[in-house]
């Protein structure tokens, strides 16, 4: 068995887009018959990562030296010998074979590495970002692309985005595209205790979106001012998590213009709720929105893809790339085109039997978990096949 290392060290929920990924990862390759892989979990003492709960079989190696002070200790040899000692140290001593989709690549490695580069957001919407940001990612990824075996991007469009900015290492490219981790129906709370938990009321539309700029929260509500003014209302829920820490005022923001353009009636917003819970709000609505300006590869689209759920959203070429099957695109920045595909959807009869269009979008999400595991395997394999720690 290949032992795939992985270094997981959340001490936040901030980052929830990655905490699915690695969730929908560990499931994908813990579910193949006759796997040829196993992954190895290092993390901190402190960190907190509930979803490998369901995954008592993977090995779990909590260390300090991703804790601080130790990790301070760790950026000083790194800078004094150009490589990470203590935690080469720490891979083979746990017979490492492979450390995957991890930003601790350095030279002179004796373990080869996967490096993962989920989206180049920062090239396309570089005014979401500080100048910082922009050039440490910029020196991050090139850093990822040059030194790793293979890089895994999310999306052949991140993909091509690499191609272009990183030409020189293109043959080392890989796409991987991940799938929804599905949960039982029989673990869906009824839409009964969810209204005894939360302020909703049926029919509704669905935002699981955390609130950063460039999830675009502020178009929906363009188009709730548009059906408003129309005499036309309809309800949106919004999920996830409300700070941006690039933006802290972008959430007051949006209330605000709420509050301004006579919708907050017609806009409810939970934070961060039980993930049951959120598959429960989701198999209830009336669609789901996803009104992003950009995804590496979206979680909510993939969701919507798995419980064979409506979907309106933005027309972007990863969105395009997705494909699931009813989606609705519209610009993201045209609140009218956003108020029609609403207002059509509203009025065609709300939530319908969805029992049968569940079953056979469970049964499509089992055939695409076992690919989505499978071709990770065959990028292991292949890095371990190259026979070098890098190129």
């Amino acid at each position: 068995m290949i032992r795939v290392g992985f270094i997981l060290n959340f001490q936040d929920k901030e980052w929830i887009g990655g905490i699915n990924y690695y969730h929908s990862l560990i499931d994908a390759v813990m579910s193949m018959p006759d796997r040829k892989i196993e992954p190895v979990i290092f993390t901190g003492t402190r960190s907190d990562l509930p979803f490998l709960n369901d995954y008592p079989n993977v090995e779990i190696v909590r260390t300090k030296i991703f804790d601080r002070p130790l990790s301070f200790a760790r950026v000083g040899i790194l800078k004094l010998l150009s490589y990470d000692l203590i935690l080469e140290q720490l891979l083979k001593k746990h017979c490492i074979d492979v450390l995957s989709h991890s930003g601790y690549v350095f030279h002179d490695a004796s373990i080869p590495t996967v490096g993962w580069v989920p989206d180049f957001q920062h090239k396309h919407l570089p005014g979401f970002f500080s100048e910082r940001e922009v050039r440490a990612r910029d020196i991050a990824f090139e850093k990822i692309c040059r030194l790793c075996s293979f890089t895994i991007f999310s999306s052949s469009n991140a993909k091509e985005d690499a191609e272009e900015y990183y030409p020189k290492y293109k043959s080392r490219y890989e796409v991987l595209h991940f799938v929804s981790a599905p949960m039982s129906p029989n673990d869906v709370p009824d839409i009964s205790i969810l209204k005894g938990k939360y302020p909703i009321s049926e029919p509704y539309f669905l935002i699981p979106n955390q609130f950063w700029v460039h999830k675009n929260h502020r178009v929906v509500l363009e188009a709730l001012k548009i059906l408003h003014s129309q005499k036309k209302r309809v309800r949106v829920i919004c999920t996830g998590n409300i700070h941006d820490y690039r933006n802290p005022e972008h959430y007051n923001s949006l209330i605000e213009f709420a509050t301004q353009s006579g919708v907050s009636d017609e806009f409810t917003v939970l934070g961060i709720i039980p993930y049951p819970d959120l598959i429960g709000l989701m198999m209830h609505s009336v669609s789901l929105i996803n009104p992003s300006f950009f995804e590496g590869w979206s979680t909510t689209v993939e969701e919507a893809k798995s419980w064979g759920l409506p979907i309106i959203l933005s027309n972007i070429p990863v969105h395009r790339e997705q494909n699931p099957a009813g989606g609705i695109y519209f610009n993201p920045e045209d609140a009218e085109s956003l108020a029609n595909c609403m207002w059509k959807l509203w009025t065609s009869g709300g939530v319908c039997d969805r029992d049968l269009k569940i079953t056979s979008a469970k049964r499509e999400l089992n055939i695409q978990k076992l690919e989505f595991g499978k071709q990770y395997e065959n990028i292991i394999l292949k890095t371990i096949n190259s026979g070098s720690k890098k190129p």
